[in-house]
């Protein structure tokens, strides 16, 4: 049996969700044995609720800074939280290092009295891992420079342990950040393997000195949930005669605070203005059914619920209209997901794994990028014309693309799935590349 460890998901989110449920069933097919995985999660205790399937385990640098909370008096909360911040922010995570180091050293009597029963099991299945997985996604970009030292923590443990450790499919960088480029550059050279989803996360890697022989360019793992289950699309025959039929759409939105050119506040007001006017334009046609649905919903315990969104959109539409428009705000698996989407004809998706999923039930996009990962993707799929930029959402331009794309469906769908292939099958190869620098490093 082996064990793998997989790092860093936050599996409340539908996206993510997907990449880890992709990522367990791609290394099922490709390693002949049993496997045991072990997930480190942001919030384990809730997504086990959601994911009963799954072995979680709250990520360590988490459980080790995480500060009180007294909700029963504000300044007793923060004298206690100023208190303990020196301990949980400096001496938690070095007594941790130092019990790793300990461990390492085949001295865990000495390891044992610095940490915890389960601080000590989380140190032996670091030491124990065959793997450890730093999961798919786009998380190691400054935008969330907040949270890079949570991951870096965990990577460290797994070079401290010289456990191989592998960063799955992902958009990364750029690194500005002086400290972090510093530590990235250790960590990523280190590694066994980076795999990237896009040729300008390789471009930021190579700025910051990561040796290019660590990284290879695969597609966002996803992608190849489709085949790992089997996946059929519900047939769709009426799209060679859109004029006489209904045209079902889901609409994916979201909330968005990292605008460049313009505040948040002003952004999300551009941004849903400009959907109500699509959606008012849409309806006024007569055979048209659009539906809110997105990766990022119905679980009140994860920070985030896109339905929230739609729903704001939906109540600035005329009072005539908002009857006519639905907002599925009902969680759904990524596996159940996959066949509503398909039941669509098309998708106007600002998530990137929402639109990624549809493009596995063979339902097209129209992409609204957030950031350059969904730009690189559609560029790649030869959709580029089709992309619209969340800064600059326009309804003057938004409207006549919406309605071109709809007049383009069947040529757009004869030219799109076939490069949609070609992403599955880079997704599925990617099992094996893992499968192939693991036997090369152990037959070192």
């Amino acid at each position: 049996m082996k064990k793998i460890l997989i790092l860093g998901t936050v599996a409340l989110n539908g996206g993510d969700a997907a990449i880890l449920f992709s990522l367990i069933q791609l290394i099922k097919q490709n390693f002949a044995t049993e496997i045991e995985f072990i997930v480190y999660d942001r919030q384990p205790e809730v997504a086990v609720k959601y994911y009963p399937e799954n072995t979680l385990r709250l990520m360590i640098y988490q459980k080790l800074t995480q500060l009180p909370q007294n909700k029963h008096n504000k300044l007793l909360t923060r004298f206690i939280r100023k208190i303990h911040l020196i301990f949980r922010k400096i001496i938690n995570p070095f007594r941790f290092y130092l019990a790793t180091f300990l461990f390492s050293k085949k001295q865990e009597r000495l390891a044992q009295i610095l940490v915890t029963e389960t601080e000590l099991d989380d140190i032996k299945h670091f030491s124990n891992a065959n793997i450890i997985i730093s999961t798919g996604g786009t998380y190691l970009v400054e935008n969330y420079i907040n949270d890079f030292p949570n991951r870096i923590f965990d990577y460290n443990l797994s070079l401290l342990l010289k456990c191989p450790l592998v960063f799955f499919t992902q958009s990364l960088g750029p690194f500005h950040n002086k400290k972090y480029q510093k530590k990235l550059n250790h960590i990523f050279n280190q590694s066994l393997l980076v795999l990237l989803r896009d040729e300008k996360s390789e471009q930021h890697l190579i700025d910051i000195g990561v040796n290019k022989n660590k990284i290879q360019i695969s597609s966002d793992i996803v992608f190849s949930l489709g085949k790992l289950l089997n996946f059929v699309s519900v047939s769709k025959d009426n799209l060679d005669n859109l004029e006489n039929n209904q045209i079902k759409i889901a609409i994916s939105v979201r909330d968005w605070k990292f605008f460049k050119t313009k505040t948040s506040k002003k952004g999300m007001i551009n941004y849903k203005n400009c959907l109500v006017e699509l959606i008012n334009h849409l309806l006024k046609r007569g055979n048209i059914i659009i539906d809110f649905i997105s990766t990022c919903q119905g679980i009140p315990e994860y920070h985030t619920d896109d339905s929230i969104t739609a729903e704001e959109i939906k109540n600035l539409l005329p009072i005539e209209f908002q009857g006519k428009v639905n907002v599925n705000s009902n969680f759904n698996h990524p596996y159940k997901l996959l066949e509503i989407l398909s039941s669509y004809d098309l998708v106007i998706g600002t998530r990137m794994h929402m639109c990624i999923l549809s493009l596995v039930a063979r339902t097209p996009v129209i992409p609204i990028a957030y950031e350059f990962k969904t730009k690189e993707l559609f560029i790649r799929l030869g959709m580029e014309d089709w992309i619209t930029d969340i800064e600059t959402i326009d309804a003057n331009s938004f409207i006549p693309l919406v309605e071109n794309f709809i007049a383009s469906l069947p040529e757009i769908r004869q030219n799109l799935f076939p490069k949609v292939e070609i992403e599955e099958k880079r997704a599925l190869q990617s099992g094996k590349i893992l499968l192939d620098k693991y036997n090369q490093s152990i037959n070192q």
